[in-house]
């Protein structure tokens, strides 16, 4: 006979054995009506407006619409990156475990990567440890288009404008783009090959000798954050220019046939370094040069399109003013008729292209025509007096320019946007930071494609410590015009300041 085994189940309360069945029936209700709860909950939350979907006040709105500007800033900043670092090849703590040298070959180089950034290194000292960029390194070709030639974009009428060179067609090219040195210490960098862009850039590098021999072609060294350094250029075909932020005790040298002809040690807070508006004294930014054959450390006061010194102004100014002495007695000559003597018999009449003033006659009222006159006319004196460092005289030039230009009654006859970019340089350079985000923002308001009003906003919400609304506008102007290192800079000095920002709200 066979036998069933069942599980032996001890009978409860009035001998039941489905405790299993209902404590699952109960668990199911006790969950369904915990779910129902929950969404009776959020709908009325979402009814109150208390979802967290829909800011519960105006402050909370505004701080909404930066954290998405800034997030979706950011997206594209890190696309712009990525971009940019798919020429970059890098190498990190090339020396350990007893290695004192790292010679870098076309071997380490990947395909397309031209640029080489060696970071994160730590020597024993400069006599022990070295890296080496070897000759080898200038037979890497690559093909660069005629847009990647042409330098940053310039402006018509600007005031800080600068003329570009044109090139038509592609052409190959042999070397490293640029080096980028980064958290170096206690090295020797040892340069052999040549750059295309002739740069080299370090930052944050401690006790680090730079070496540039003859086969080298380094024209410019951007070097930031720094101390300790010693750079030596040995028998250079060219003559070099290094502009330096917050770099102490660093040793420039020239030498020649093995004999050092000249040096100069540069230090900021020796030099003269100042805090000026939001900008530490680790931003101010110094340029050291060869003059007349000697190093020269100068402060760069201009430096929006081209770095120049108090030296480099007063040299233009006394071109230009040559140039207008040449133009002028040319002019004087042409319009005389002389006989063979020399004597003058008649002067002719000055002409003019009847045809085209015809043309604009029909066009312009003679009040018009004498209104922008004289708006050309205050533009221009404008442009001389910012040149020349007399700011407020520029403000008040470009004021009248303005004034003026309502009289003419079309936008388009006069370049408003260059006129509010202009002044916005000058309210900065004054320190009255509102004053420039107010002209810099009707500039982009006539020209929003306009960078240097872009570049001057983020410039006066940087200094105004706005960073949150800094970084995207530097950061656009960044995208348009990457070649320009003043804009670089500024959206890196901001990066870092607005991290610090954020660091500092999560510890209150």
């Amino acid at each position: 006979m066979a036998t069933t085994t069942h599980s032996q189940i001890t009978p409860g309360v009035a001998g039941r054995t489905d405790y299993d069945k209902w404590d699952k029936v109960t668990r199911d209700l006790v969950s369904e009506t915990e779910q129902t709860e929950q969404e009776e909950e959020e709908a009325t939350k979402a009814a109150l407006g208390l979802d967290g979907k829909y800011a519960r006040s105006q402050a909370e709105a505004e701080e909404r619409e930066k954290a998405e500007l800034l997030k979706k800033t950011k997206a594209k900043l890190d696309k712009f990156k990525n971009r940019q670092e798919s020429f970059v090849q890098t190498f990190e703590n090339v020396l350990h475990d007893g290695v004192n040298v790292f010679r870098l070959t076309r071997d380490h180089m990947d395909a397309f990567k031209r640029v080489v950034m060696i970071r994160d290194v730590t020597g024993t000292s400069p006599s022990e440890s070295k890296l080496v960029l070897t000759q080898d390194l200038s037979l890497l070709e690559s093909q660069v288009p005629a847009s990647a030639l042409r330098n940053p974009k310039s402006y018509p009428d600007d005031a800080e404008n600068s003329v570009p060179t044109e090139n038509d067609k592609p052409t190959h090219v042999h070397g490293l783009i640029k080096l980028v040195l980064e958290n170096i210490e206690n090295c020797t960098v040892m340069i052999k090959c040549k750059f295309i862009t002739g740069t080299v850039e370090f930052h944050r590098c401690r006790n680090m000798h730079i070496i540039c021999d003859p086969t080298a072609v380094v024209t410019t060294i951007q070097a930031d954050l720094s101390e300790n350094v010693t750079i030596q250029f040995r028998d250079p075909s060219t003559n070099p220019k290094l502009f330096h932020a917050g770099v102490s005790q660093m040793s420039v040298q020239l030498e020649r046939d093995g004999i050092v002809e000249s040096s100069v040690t540069a230090d900021y807070e020796q030099d003269g370094a100042e805090a000026v508006g939001a900008a530490t004294k680790e931003e101010f930014r110094f340029v050291t040069q060869l003059v007349d054959g000697a190093w020269v450390t100068e402060k760069v006061i201009k430096a929006d399109t081209v770095a120049l010194t108090e030296r480099d102004l007063q040299k233009e100014k006394e071109r230009r003013a040559q140039a207008t002495k040449m133009a002028t007695a040319m002019a004087e000559d042409m319009i005389k008729i002389k006989d063979k003597d020399g004597k003058e018999l008649v002067t002719k009449r000055e002409t003019t292209t009847y045809e085209e003033e015809n043309v604009v006659e029909e066009v312009l009222t003679d009040s018009i025509k004498f209104a922008l006159e004289e708006c050309v006319q205050f533009k221009a004196r404008g442009n001389e007096a910012f040149a020349a460092g007399e700011y407020g005289q520029a403000i008040l030039q470009y004021s009248l320019a303005l004034d003026k230009s309502t009289q003419l009654g079309d936008d388009k006859l006069f370049p408003l946007d260059v006129i509010y970019g202009n002044r916005s340089a000058c309210f900065l350079k004054l320190g009255q930071h509102e004053k420039a985000e107010e002209d810099a923002r009707s500039s982009l308001k006539i020209n929003p494609d306009y960078i240097k009003a872009q570049f001057r906003l983020g410039l006066a919400l940087h200094a105004m410590k706005r960073y949150e609304e800094a970084l995207p506008i530097l950061a656009s102007a960044h995208k348009m015009e990457p070649k320009n290192q003043q804009i670089k800079q500024a959206l890196q000095f901001c990066e870092v300041r607005m991290e610090q920002e954020i660091r500092k709200r999560m510890q209150n």
